[in-house]
């Protein structure tokens, strides 16, 4: 190991101490955080594969989105809106742990229209949780008129915040 951290060791030596006079005193061995930190001709390689993993990590996590949000007209005015909330990281929203002690808040769906009135469907729907690759399909129908706007919107804790708008035509 002396090899690899030149200059970071000191060969043990005889001092004079004040606390101890006429005793043998002997100091030496690794310098302070000598063998906490690694060499310096080493960091860049470290950091690319520390940084790799760390991405390989993140990338894991839950990421919620809204995809698919279409509407079809019923009515004259009346629609049904139809959207799908997905998670797409390789872990679930909220472990089952979570879930089981109420300690993980659930994936929060709000149903937004600028104009028109709910006349099917909840207004703010809580999914427990979404596993990995999961997605929930879900469906309202509003009472609108043609040029409405409609948003829905999830959010999580742990994976984000997703919206989708959609003009009723």
């Amino acid at each position: 190991m002396r090899e690899n951290r030149a200059g970071e060791w000191v060969e043990w030596h005889a001092v004079q101490h004040p606390d101890f006079p006429g005793k043998k005193v002997e100091i030496g061995g690794w310098k302070p955080y000598s063998t906490i930190l690694p060499p310096a001709g080493e960091l860049e390689a470290l950091s690319a594969k520390h940084g790799a993993f760390l991405r390989d990590v993140l990338d894991a996590f839950p990421r919620i989105a809204v995809k698919g949000l279409a509407a079809k007209k019923l009515d004259a005015a009346l629609w049904e809106i139809t959207a799908t909330v997905a998670n797409e990281g390789a872990l679930p929203t909220a472990l089952r742990q979570g879930v089981r002690t109420h300690r993980a808040r659930a994936v929060r769906v709000d149903f937004v229209s600028d104009k028109g009135t709910l006349t099917a469907g909840d207004k703010v729907t809580l999914v427990p949780t979404l596993a990995a690759g999961a997605v929930k399909e879900m469906k309202w129908v509003v009472h609108a008129a043609e040029g409405s706007e409609v948003e829905i919107k999830a959010e999580t804790d742990r994976a984000g915040i997703s919206s989708a708008r959609l003009l009723l035509k």
